[in-house]
């Protein structure tokens, strides 16, 4: 079975049913009954999987009503009469998009979904399910009645079927329609003297909700009981982990966060007291508010990260990206690992808030899930595993916990202002709620895309999130916005790999490559890390390192030039790729000690730069190899350039 497909099935067997109170307008889950009047729940249809549904506070209400009016010129009264208003319940429910979008949900009815237009740098609305029928039955803004028998997706129709409606100019625009004396309804698009069929949509069922007024206390007295069983349960699975790793130590790592709120909360009930805060030096006010008020429930121990250390990094590195987040190690796994330093000897069991519906790994995790690499911790345990966004929104309220106000804001998650997981839309929110902070890191921006020579939209569009390659969604959007723009280019290669010789008939292959970060190498350095590779070390001359291992030679040239040969292709790629390594390590070591505490030996010592000690008890193990963040952006480029000559 594909892991694509186990998450995708783990996704719709532990998808909630999503129900709603027609009398109290409210939504009801994992059960059918509202537990204020006692009616049968109605299904609300048309929700995206995974259904990982969150509350919308007001300030995302004002924001939906604002999209819908710019999109579709729909006046607000109508709006608030026909689709929502800011004094009911209403739930969002994220779905794949370009940057951010989120379905909308009210008295019910999936409406449409809004999305951030990162080119506008505004939300959007698109109306879909619920709200197309919605929108055409009763004539609000942009509407079209076709008289056509019938439609299929894709189809594109004669502009002079148009019987009823009001076309916009912009063709962007998704415009909801009805076909004459048939319940079909569907979105088109403009093209020209065409209309281009988006979507078809027939059988739609409307809940018949009262549009009665609302908030989250409402919809936690509606799902009180559902909200106990939940914490029943994650408390017997903490209960449980308890008594399997009896004897070793529990620590919970908290974010400020709310799914590490309601863990540090649900451990404290179970009996953990070990609790923990990594400042990583660039956290929101907002998060630091929650730690103080969560200190007046528990003791937690406060790790601060080194500024200077990610200084240095984003020197050497750059600004993190979301397919190299060498900031998670700098800012949070080597402090932690500084802290967790005396309790060596101990398995340590980490309680965190991951949730299935957050992403695939997570899905694929479950309650309990063994770690290996870089992470300090040698269990995960998760015990809001199944838990929905919304339903750990209510525990907050049901327990009286504090709530990061970046959520009401319009934050889908919380992290640092640097965060490269940040989408367009809550840059947009950091812009005005804390203009100073993003000025800073906006400016530590600018410095480095001048650096690199970056063009303006590398800023422009936020695409400094990315190292390597943008996603297919994102990179087809700036197609059609006319940008064109390979992030890989824009740090330069760190490798640039000469030759790559393979001889299929005598089984041979030679790789050479010149280390484009170095003109020169020193090869005295690089002897003091040799032995990482083979204990085999010998300088032939002042300018001529060589290597022996058991299947192959390395050749490394003081001017730069390193050639490898080995019978086997794999072997011969790999040990290029360790070798450059282990010259960035060597020359470009920023100190931060991670080889030094990675090495299950401890024969690496970091003076100005990695040096093996003893190279008899030096087990070619290359932990320190895998641990430094230096080493892995070069040898992810080094893997690249190689591939790239290969192909």
């Amino acid at each position: 079975m594909s892991i694509k497909f186990e998450y995708e099935r783990i996704f719709r067997e532990k998808a909630p049913l999503v129900c709603w109170c027609p009398s109290c307008n409210v939504p009801l889950m994992r059960d059918r009954t509202c537990e204020i009047c006692g009616e049968h729940g109605i299904v609300v249809r048309g929700i995206a999987y995974p259904r990982d549904i969150r509350y919308c506070f007001e300030n995302d209400k004002r924001v939906i009503i604002d999209a819908i009016e710019e999109t579709y010129k729909i006046p607000r009264g109508e709006i608030e009469s026909t689709l929502l208003s800011t004094d009911e319940v209403v739930l969002l429910n994220k779905v794949q998009h370009v940057d951010a979008a989120d379905e909308v949900i009210c008295r019910g009815r999936v409406i449409g979904i809004r999305y951030f237009d990162i080119s506008k740098r505004r939300w959007m609305f698109r109306f879909d399910y619920a709200g197309i029928k919605i929108a055409v039955d009763n004539r609000l803004g942009y509407y079209a009645v076709l008289d056509r028998r019938s439609v299929d997706s894709g189809d594109y129709v004669d502009r002079r079927t148009l019987v009823e409606g009001t076309l916009p100019d912009d063709e962007d625009i998704y415009v909801p329609f009805k076909l004459r004396d048939r319940e079909v309804y569907g979105l088109l698009q403009i093209r020209g003297s065409k209309f281009r069929i988006i979507k078809v949509l027939r059988g739609i069922s409307l809940c018949e909700a009262d549009r009665s007024s609302g908030d989250i206390i409402k919809v936690l007295k509606a799902n009180l009981s559902r909200i106990e069983r939940l914490e029943a349960l994650s408390r017997s699975v903490l209960s449980k982990m308890l008594s399997k790793y009896r004897g070793h130590t529990f620590i919970v790592t908290v974010s400020g966060g709310k799914d590490s709120t309601v863990s540090l909360y649900l451990a404290h009930l179970c009996g953990i007291r070990n609790f923990i805060y990594c400042d990583t030096g660039f956290e929101f006010p907002e998060t630091k508010d929650v730690i103080n008020s969560l200190m007046s429930i528990v003791p937690i121990d406060i790790v601060e990260a080194s500024r200077d250390m990610f200084e240095k990094m984003f020197d050497v590195l750059g600004p993190p990206a979301r397919d190299f987040r060498w900031c998670t190690q700098v800012c949070k796994l080597e402090p932690l690992k500084r802290y967790l330093r005396n309790w060596t000897g101990q398995k340590i069991v980490s309680v965190t808030g991951q949730r299935l519906f957050e992403s695939p790994q997570r899905a694929l995790a479950g309650y309990e899930k063994d770690v290996y690499g870089t992470n300090p911790a040698d269990v995960i345990v998760s015990p809001l595993y199944d838990w929905t966004a919304l339903e750990v929104e209510l525990y907050i309220e049901y327990r009286k916990l504090p709530l990061n106000r970046l959520y009401v804001y319009g934050f889908e998650r919380v992290g640092c202002y640097i965060c490269p997981t940040l989408r367009c839309a809550e840059i947009e929110i950091i812009k005005k709620v804390h203009p100073e902070v993003w000025s800073w890191w906006f400016d530590r921006l600018k410095r480095y895309r001048r650096k690199i020579n970056a063009p303006d939209v590398w800023l422009r569009y936020d695409l400094w999130r990315w190292r390597f390659e943008l996603p297919g969604d994102l990179r087809n959007y700036l197609k059609r916005i006319g940008v064109s723009i390979d992030v890989a280019s824009l740090t330069n290669p760190v490798c640039t790999v000469i030759r790559v010789d393979i001889n299929r008939e005598n089984l041979e292959t030679i790789i050479e490559a010149f280390p484009t970060f170095m003109r020169k190498i020193d090869i005295k350095r690089f002897l003091d890390v040799a032995p990482i590779i083979s204990r085999e070390c010998y300088a032939t001359s002042e300018d001529t390192l060589k290597i022996y291992t058991r299947h192959s030679v390395i050749t490394i040239n003081a001017s730069g030039r390193i050639r490898v040969w080995s019978r086997d292709f794999e072997i011969c790629k790999n040990l290029m790729e360790l070798t450059i390594k282990l010259i960035y390590m060597s020359h470009r070591c920023v100190r931060c000690g991670e080889c030094e505490e990675s090495c299950p030996a401890k024969v690496i010592k970091v003076t100005d730069h990695p040096v093996v000690t003893n190279m008899y008890e030096c087990d070619q193990c290359r932990e320190c190899v895998r641990n430094c963040m230096l080493a892995k952006y070069v040898g992810i480029s080094t893997s690249r350039e190689i591939e790239g000559r290969v192909a």
